[in-house]
């Protein structure tokens, strides 16, 4: 089923002319959450069902709208995961070495999954602070929310140049460079939906004025 139609952007800066598709806003895909007796089965339906139309961030806080913007990206899942070939569990939570054996076979609750992802969140709204200083304050609102959810992922945390890009001004450059990786090649050519995801974040970068 088609969604809408996609559209293109021709993002023109020093480090040369970049089109990247953006495609229209769609419905996530829905995953089974498998509380335990203890949870309200469902309870995640807010922010995470077939429903949603949008990935606009929403929510009465600037740090709410930036949660419900991951959660949106992200899923969830009370188990664990494999992503990237790395153990994973509740909203994108990287699992630790040390904290394998506390995770393995383990049911999480919607309560856990909640503080698990607010202590991420935490983390990484601090670190994009650290890592651009008071030019983070000077940004708009949704462009912050999109750096984040680069931390979060941790492909925006991966990439200096396209951090420096935002940091000088040029954020036209920095949307081409964000998406100049192999990562983001191969979920083009997968049909993953990570590549929406950084499609998003970089129409946000390439808006920035």
């Amino acid at each position: 089923m088609r969604h809408g139609i996609n559209k293109k952007i021709t993002l023109n800066n020093e480090v040369g002319p970049i089109t990247v598709n953006i495609p229209p806003p769609i419905p996530a895909q829905v995953q089974t959450v498998e509380p335990r007796n203890t949870a309200l089965r469902g309870s995640f339906k807010d922010f995470y069902h077939s429903d949603i139309k949008s990935f606009a961030p929403t929510g009465s806080s600037f740090v709410e709208r930036a949660a419900n913007y991951i959660k949106r990206n992200e899923g969830v899942k009370n188990k664990m995961y494999r992503d990237k070939g790395f153990w994973s569990i509740g909203i994108g939570h990287l699992i630790t070495p040390q904290e394998y054996n506390f995770y393995k076979n383990r049911i999480l609750s919607d309560k856990e999954i909640l503080d698990l992802f607010n202590k991420d969140l935490n983390k990484k709204i601090q670190l994009a602070k650290s890592h651009f200083g008071a030019k983070f304050d000077s940004f708009s609102e949704n462009l912050k929310i999109a750096i984040i959810d680069g931390y979060f992922r941790g492909d925006l945390s991966g990439s200096p140049r396209a951090r420096e890009l935002l940091r000088r001004g040029n954020y036209q450059a920095a949307a081409k460079e964000y998406l100049n990786n192999d990562e983001y090649r191969a979920a083009v050519a997968s049909g993953s939906g990570v590549a929406k995801r950084m499609q998003r974040n970089a129409e946000i970068m390439a808006k920035e004025n």
